[in-house]
C-alpha cells in the first residue's frame, strides 16, 4: 500500500505537467479504484521461465519483491533471485527482499552475469525515501506486466461507460445494410451456443454483441501494441494493421468489426463515440509491457469478467483452471507432435501445450507453434486464442512468428456430424464461400487419394501460407490504383505454388471460376474486414476426415443432448444411438434413445475425437457423464462406456484408459468436473502384447 501511495503522490505532481490519457488513466486507477490499481501496477505471485519459480510480486515490470518472515531468510532470497527469477525477469532493474521492517534493495546489473549491488538496507522509512525515488525515475517508462489479473483489473476499469457508449453507437447504426447481416449471423451462432430461451430477447443478444465488440476491439489493441504497432487507434483496434510487410498475423473476424465498417457513414456523433473508446482502449494497451509475463493466457479473466456466469453457465463456457490443463497436458510426449483443441475457447490448452513442448520438452518454437491447432464456433474466443499465441510465441522467441495461428472459426461439431458450416446469409460472403467449398470438394472427390495420403501438418502449412497470401492479396490490392479485381488475381496467381497439393487446387480455382469477382464484390461492400481468416475457416470442415492429430486434447462444451439446439442435433442422437446398440448389444432401440435423452453432447465430441486422434485424447467430462456411481442419472456413464469401449476393445485391450474424479467443484459453477484420458495402444505393440499372452 505504501507503493501506491508514493506512485499516488509522483502522478499528482506529474499530471500538473503533463496531461494524456495514459496520466488521466492512471489517475484513476490510484485515486477511485486502489484495489485495481494495486493488481494493475503490482501483480502478486508472478510465474516466471518454464513456471518452476515464482517472484512475490513485480511492480510496473522493473521492481521484484521478495517477502519474507524474518531477516534470516534474506541471504537465501538474494541468491534465489540471481540464480532462478532475474534471469527471465529481464527488464527488472532493481530487487527488493523484506519482512516489512527490514529492507535490503539492490540495483540489477546486467554484463555478462547478473549482479546485485547494494542500494540500501535498513528500515521501513528509508526504503520509502529509496523507492520514491526510484520510482520517480521509471515514472516516464512505467509499464504494467501482462498477468491476467492485472489485464482485467486495466480494460475493466470504467468499461460500463465505454459499453454505453458503444451500445449508443450500435443502436444507431444496426439498420444499416453492412451491420444487420453482422449481427444476425452472430446472433444466429448465438442461439446454436445459448439456446433459444423465450425470455432472450433482441436486447439480450445486442448486449452481448456489444460486450464481445469491446473485448474484440481490446484483444486487437494489446496485440497491435505488442508487435509495437503505430496506427489511428480505430485501425489498430479493428486489427487491419496486423497484415504489415511479407506476414500476415490477423486474428480479428469481420461480425465484431462492424463499427469499423460502418464508420465511414456514420453520423458524426457516433463517429465521435468510437473514435472516443477506440483512442481509450489503446491508451489502456500501450500502459502494459508486452514483452513481460509468465505462461497464463493473459485475457481469459477479462472474458470472464465482461460475460456474466450464467450466461457462460448456459452454454457450457467454463475455463479450466491451469493445473487441471496441466494435469492433462503431462499425460502425453508432446513434441514433433501435432496437437488439436476442438473447442479451444481462449485457448489455454494451446498456449500451455506451446510452453510445454518449448520450455520441458525443449521443442523450437517455430516448430512448436506450428504443430498446434484449434477451432471455435464463438468469434471472439478464436480472435482471443489466436492472439494468445502469438504473444506466448514473442515471449519465447522475441520474434514475431513466420503464419498465422492455426486456429479457425469453426464450428466443430456440425463438421463432425453433418451440419450446415457457418454463414452470413449475406449474398456476396454466400458467393465466396460457397464457391470455395464447392471447388475444394469436388478436387477432394476427384483426386481422394492424394488428399487421404495428405500429411496433416503439411495441409495445415497449406492453409496458413493461402490465408497469409489472401491477406496480403487484399491488402496490397486496396493500396493499388490498378482494378482491385485484377490485381488480386494476378498477385495470388503469381504466389500460389503448383507443387503443393492445396495451393494448387486453389491456384486453379483462381484462375477457372468466379472467386475472385465476387470476393472482390464482398470488399467493396465491407472494406477489407480481415476476409482471409474467415475464408480458411471455412474450408475446414471439407478437411475434416483428412487432418488427424496425434493427440487431442479440450474441455469441449458441456450442454445435454435435449437443450443443444443446433440443425445437426438428430444427426448427434443417431450416432450416439447407433454406438449403444453396437457396443452394448442387449440394449434395444428404445432404451438406447432413453439413454441418449439424458446424455451429453460432450459424450459424442469424446467419441469423435477418439475416431479421429492417431495417439489419444485427454477430456475434461461432466463428472456424471463419465464414472461417478453416486449419479442419480447413468445416461451419460453408458454412453461414455460405449464411446471409449467402441475404440478400445471388448475388453479395453486396443487403449490404455485413465479416468480421474475431481471431487471438487473446480470450475466454482455447481458442476463437478471427472478427466478422460485415452491412449491408443500402437498396432506393433498391441500385437506384440498379444502374441506374448
Amino acid at each position: 500500500m505504501e507503493l501506491i501511495n508514493i506512485l499516488r503522490s509522483i502522478v499528482r505532481e506529474r499530471s500538473k505537467i503533463k496531461q494524456g490519457l495514459e496520466i488521466v488513466l492512471l489517475q484513476s486507477l490510484l485515486e477511485d479504484k486502489v484495489s485495481e490499481g494495486i493488481v494493475i501496477l503490482m501483480p502478486q505471485e508472478v510465474y516466471v521461465g518454464s513456471e518452476r519459480y515464482r517472484v512475490d510480486a513485480v511492480f510496473g515490470g522493473t521492481i521484484a519483491f521478495d517477502y519474507k518472515s524474518s531477516e534470516g531468510e534474506f541471504e537465501q532470497a538474494v541468491k534465489n533471485a540471481v540464480s532462478k527469477y532475474l534471469p527471465h525477469l529481464k527488464k527488472v532493474e532493481y530487487f527488493v527482499v523484506t519482512n516489512y521492517d527490514s529492507w535490503w534493495i539492490y540495483r540489477v546489473q546486467r554484463d555478462r552475469e547478473i549482479k546485485l549491488r547494494e542500494v540500501y538496507k535498513g528500515g521501513r522509512d528509508g526504503a520509502v525515501s529509496v523507492l520514491k525515488q526510484i520510482i520517480t525515475d521509471k515514472m516516464e517508462v512505467l509499464k504494467i506486466p501482462p498477468h491476467p489479473a492485472s489485464i482485467e483489473a486495466l480494460y475493466t476499469v470504467n468499461a460500463d461507460k465505454l459499453i454505453k457508449k458503444l451500445r449508443e453507437v450500435f443502436d444507431g447504426v444496426r439498420e444499416n445494410d453492412k451491420v444487420r447481416p453482422l449481427f444476425e449471423a452472430y446472433k444466429r451462432i448465438m442461439k446454436q451456443l445459448y439456446g433459444e430461451d423465450r425470455s432472450d430477447g433482441e436486447d439480450f443478444y445486442a448486449d452481448l454483441f456489444v460486450k464481445h465488440t469491446l473485448m474484440h476491439m481490446m484483444v486487437m489493441a494489446s496485440l497491435a501494441a505488442a508487435l509495437k504497432l503505430v496506427g489511428e487507434p480505430i485501425d489498430l483496434c479493428s486489427g487491419v494493421l496486423l497484415t504489415f510487410n511479407s506476414n500476415s498475423l490477423d486474428i480479428a473476424l469481420p461480425y465484431l468489426n462492424w463499427w469499423k465498417i460502418a464508420h465511414p457513414e456514420m453520423k458524426e456523433e457516433y463517429k465521435s463515440k468510437v473514435e472516443n473508446v477506440a483512442e481509450e482502449v489503446v491508451a489502456r494497451a500501450r500502459l502494459v509491457d508486452w514483452e513481460l509475463g509468465s505462461g497464463e493466457d493473459v485475457f481469459r479473466e477479462l472474458y470472464e469478467f465482461l460475460v456474466e456466469p450464467e450466461t457462460r453457465r448456459r452454454i457450457g463456457e467454463y475455463y479450466t483452471p491451469l493445473w487441471i490443463v496441466d494435469m492433462i497436458l503431462k499425460e502425453f510426449k508432446l513434441k514433433g507432435k501435432l496437437v488439436m483443441d476442438p473447442f479451444c475457447g481462449s485457448g489455454t490448452f494451446l498456449v500451455r501445450a506451446f510452453y510445454r513442448k518449448v520450455y520441458e520438452e525443449k521443442e523450437e518454437p517455430e516448430n512448436a507453434y506450428e504443430e498446434l491447432v484449434g477451432f471455435d464456433v464463438n468469434p471472439l474466443a478464436v480472435a482471443i486464442a489466436r492472439a494468445e499465441l502469438i504473444i506466448a510465441f514473442r515471449r519465447v522467441s522475441e520474434k514475431n512468428p513466420p503464419s498465422p495461428p492455426r486456429i479457425y472459426h469453426t464450428d466443430t461439431l456440425a463438421a463432425w456430424y453433418g451440419g450446415e458450416a457457418l454463414d452470413l446469409k449475406d449474398p456476396e460472403y454466400t458467393g465466396v464461400v460457397n464457391t470455395v467449398i464447392s471447388y475444394v470438394n469436388a478436387k477432394k472427390i476427384e483426386q481422394g487419394s492424394a488428399f487421404a495420403r495428405m500429411d496433416p501438418l503439411r495441409l495445415l502449412t497449406s492453409l496458413s501460407r493461402i490465408e497469409q497470401l489472401l491477406a496480403l492479396g487484399i491488402k496490397i490490392s486496396l493500396s493499388s490504383n490498378k482494378c482491385f479485381e485484377n490485381e488480386l488475381k494476378d498477385y495470388l496467381l503469381r504466389n500460389l505454388r503448383e507443387e503443393d497439393l492445396l495451393e494448387r487446387v486453389f491456384k486453379d480455382m483462381v484462375s477457372k471460376s468466379d472467386f475472385v469477382r465476387k470476393l472482390s464484390a464482398l470488399v467493396k461492400k465491407y472494406g477489407n474486414g480481415v476476409w482471409a481468416t474467415t475464408i480458411v475457416s471455412a474450408i475446414m470442415p471439407s478437411m475434416a476426415t483428412v487432418l488427424k492429430p496425434n493427440v487431442i486434447i479440450t474441455n469441449p462444451p458441456w450442454v445435454l443432448m435435449t437443450k443443444y439446439r443446433s440443425t445437426y442435433i438428430e444427426s448427434i442422437r443417431e450416432k450416439a444411438i447407433s454406438i449403444l446398440k453396437e457396443v452394448l448389444l442387449k440394449i434395444d432401440a428404445k432404451r438406447a434413445a432413453s439413454v441418449v435423452t439424458g446424455s451429453d453432447v460432450a459424450c459424442m465430441s469424446l467419441h469423435k475425437a477418439l475416431e479421429i486422434a492417431q495417439e489419444g485424447v485427454g477430456f475434461v467430462m461432466p463428472r456424471e457423464q463419465s464414472f461417478y456411481a453416486k449419479s442419480p442419472m447413468r445416461s451419460g456413464i453408458l454412453l461414455t462406456y460405449a464411446v471409449v469401449k467402441k475404440t478400445c476393445g471388448n475388453s479395453f485391450e486396443k487403449c490404455d484408459v485413465k479416468l480421474i474424479d475431481i471431487d471438487y467443484d473446480a470450475f466454482e459453477h455447481g458442476n463437478y468436473p471427472a478427466i478422460v484420458v485415452v491412449k491408443k495402444i500402437t498396432e506393433e505393440k498391441y500385437s506384440g502384447e498379444a502374441r506374448a499372452g
